[in-house]
């Protein structure tokens, strides 16, 4: 038990992570945060039309 407690916290940040990530996690995140950005700017470019609609027709 001392030596895997050894091995898991006298590594750099970086090392440790890789013990723990499995493989293309990394890529499917950053895939998942791309696609929700576009999501984010359209809605935001939505609210903004519908905001200058329901100005026009007050």
């Amino acid at each position: 038990m001392v030596p895997l407690g050894m091995d898991l916290f006298a590594v750099k940040d970086e090392k440790f992570m890789e013990m723990f990530d499995a493989p293309g996690a990394i890529a499917i995140l950053q895939n998942e945060r791309e696609s929700l950005l576009k999501r984010q700017k359209t809605l935001h470019s939505c609210l903004t039309k519908f905001k200058l609609v329901a100005t026009s027709l007050s």
